[in-house]
């Protein structure tokens, strides 16, 4: 099946063509959505628009722009950098030892070679099938999923499956030459994690969208792109038409600057 689209109940949706992918979430003003388009041939772009019964007419910003030819350039400096942002180091070493005495870690490779993970599967897919359908290529996903999964989540089934494959914690817990996932469980806390190199990862909460985008982009340029997104948001919520939104097209032109992303003049 050729599935183009995904939707979470009112949430959000996020869909793929040839030559873009689009994405919204409930937050945003009713049909507006934003973009990444690379159907030019040699730019790709960032913008956002608003459904509108005429199709060549709907309201338009373009957020920013950048030459097609330096993604791959663009990637291997943003990667590590959102990498080391998103995932940090898990200091067992600040909890008490009483307390790191009650860890328990649970692998997901471990998991898959279960008894149990068959039927667990089944039952997840039955679950799924029953709150979900496709319309246009897109994957619905109702919002009953949560209730009808939660019974499943605390069902006597998945606790066997989880309890069976409890480790302790203790040194050589993360040494293994491959990368390898899972949970922790720290008192009433479900922790995911990766590990790799030995060491414990755990995703990093904290991390703003701000922060992560400082990560790659100077912090004063990540002001004025924040605020022309916000006034775009507003702009375009009450825009009829493209009309209505042409002078506001004012996009960044992206490209890279001593190890950074920057922005040329508008």
């Amino acid at each position: 099946m050729d599935i183009r689209g995904l939707s979470l109940a009112k949430l959000f949706w996020i869909q793929h063509n040839d030559n873009r992918v689009s994405f919204t979430w409930d937050s945003l003003p009713n049909k507006v959505h934003f973009t990444i388009s690379w159907k030019n041939e040699l730019l790709a772009n960032l913008h956002i628009s608003k459904n509108t019964g005429e199709h060549g007419n709907k309201p338009h910003i373009k957020i920013a722009t950048w030459e097609k030819n330096i993604i791959d350039e663009l990637t291997n400096l943003i990667a590590p950098n959102i990498y080391n942002k998103i995932f940090i180091p898990f200091l067992f070493k600040n909890y008490s030892r009483r307390l790191r005495k009650t860890i328990r870690v649970v692998f997901f490779d471990d998991l898959e070679k279960h008894r149990l993970r068959p039927m667990f599967e089944q039952k997840c897919y039955e679950v799924f099938e029953q709150n979900s359908y496709v319309v246009n290529k897109q994957l619905k996903i109702r919002s009953t999923f949560e209730n009808d999964f939660i019974p499943l989540a605390i069902s006597s089934e998945t606790k066997s499956l989880l309890l069976e494959n409890l480790k302790w914690l203790n040194r050589q817990t993360f040494k293994s030459q491959e990368s390898r996932g899972g949970i922790i469980l720290l008192g009433k806390k479900v922790i995911p994690f990766i590990s790799m190199n030995n060491t414990c990862y755990r995703i990093n909460e904290h991390l703003s969208f701000y922060e992560l985008l400082c990560s790659f982009m100077k912090p004063e340029f990540v002001n004025e792109l924040i605020d022309y997104i916000e006034t775009s948001i507003k702009k375009i919520a009450n825009a009829h038409s493209y009309e209505d939104t042409e002078n506001y097209n004012r996009p960044y032109r992206l490209f890279i600057e001593s190890s950074e992303i920057d922005s040329e003049n508008r």
